[in-house]
């Protein structure tokens, strides 16, 4: 066996050895045993478990009934907690494991790939974003594809679920947005980003854009560490793509340490400011108001043409609205809704 392990292992990496999850002694040191298994002693700090792979363990109602392992998961946990999340990491669709009693939501990446498709012009892939993979390649999406996808999602999961999904950008296992929002990757030349003055203020632009939708959007949105001030880092291009290791998992640049951030825009505060604040803005926004948060999600204009997008979100618990226009062009316009009924 790979690394010499006596043991199977999770694809070949021997660090990471497999359990057999239906043994009864797995299911007991996980979380059937009690108060000290490792599921229910860590809900004494944690507020929840995010599931990495968690299809490869059981994968789902709908794939295997007979399979209880995370059904199992979820009694204990809720037990210890009953407000306890419980996502799980699935790139493609998910439906499997969110009909109420295994996962409650999954990392978004649905959800991204459409997001970040919306505020592209040509077409983004990479070791995770390609034709071969679940996430799909990321391509430039008119007003009423965008439409579809986010309608498709609404459609394929129960209201629960799409109300509580982790809306993210990016993450470990990906680029970062910034890289993934530049227009310049699809040059796939790598010496354009070893340039510390790289022009980035495009890319910034776009996340901007794609920010509102993050934050307006019914489900979790959840920035991954660094975004929020525009991290990015020089990448890697082998075997004909795109790499995201090892720069989407760099330190965070605090400017009051040692070392200086790669990117000029990163190394002032002012620089960084531009992006936090923004994002400040944005959350703030949907903390203050019930009906981004938990509201109904009404599409109110599909303008291809003007590439133009709007919905309306209404609150489920209190007297609480909002609409959220998106302009996608480069030119100011005035928009008319029917908001009708």
């Amino acid at each position: 066996l790979p690394g010499g392990s006596t043991y199977e292992s999770w694809w070949g990496y021997d660090s990471l050895p497999k359990l057999n999850s239906r043994l009864p002694a797995v299911r007991d040191y996980i979380y059937a045993s009690g108060p000290g298994a490792v599921a229910t002693f860590w809900m004494q700090w944690a507020d929840g478990w995010r599931l990495d792979v968690g299809g490869d363990v059981d994968p789902g109602l709908l794939s295997d009934p007979a399979n209880t392992y995370w059904e199992e998961f979820r009694m204990a946990v809720l037990k210890v907690n009953p407000d306890a999340y419980i996502v799980g990491e699935e790139w493609g669709n998910a439906s499997s494991w969110l009909l109420g009693d295994e996962w409650d939501a999954v990392m978004n990446y649905q959800f991204s790939t459409a997001a970040l498709g919306f505020w592209r012009d040509s077409t983004f892939t990479d070791n995770d974003h390609n034709a071969g993979s679940s996430a799909g390649l990321i391509e430039p999406l008119a007003p009423s594809q965008l439409d579809n996808r986010l309608r498709n999602l609404e459609e394929r999961y129960p209201p629960e679920a799409f109300q509580a999904m982790l809306n993210l950008f990016g993450s470990h296992d990906t680029s970062r947005t910034l890289f993934m929002l530049d227009e310049n990757t699809d040059l796939n030349d790598a010496s354009l980003y070893a340039n510390p003055n790289y022009d980035w203020n495009d890319a910034i632009t776009r996340l901007k854009g794609a920010v509102i939708l993050q934050m307006t959007l019914p489900g979790a949105p959840t920035i991954y560490y660094g975004d929020e001030v525009g991290l990015v880092g020089p990448m890697a291009y082998a075997g004909g793509k795109w790499e995201d290791d090892p720069y989407n998992r760099q330190p965070y640049p605090w400017l009051d340490q040692t070392g200086t951030p790669y990117y000029t825009h990163l190394q002032s505060s002012p620089s960084q400011n531009n992006l936090l604040s923004y994002y400040k803005l944005l959350t703030s926004t949907r903390n203050a108001h019930p009906a981004l948060r938990t509201g109904t999600f009404d599409p109110l204009l599909v303008d291809d043409p003007n590439l133009v997008y709007a919905y309306g979100r209404r609150s489920f618990e209190a007297a609480d609205a909002a609409i959220i226009i998106l302009n996608r062009s480069p030119l100011s316009q005035s928009v008319s809704l029917d908001l009708s009924g």
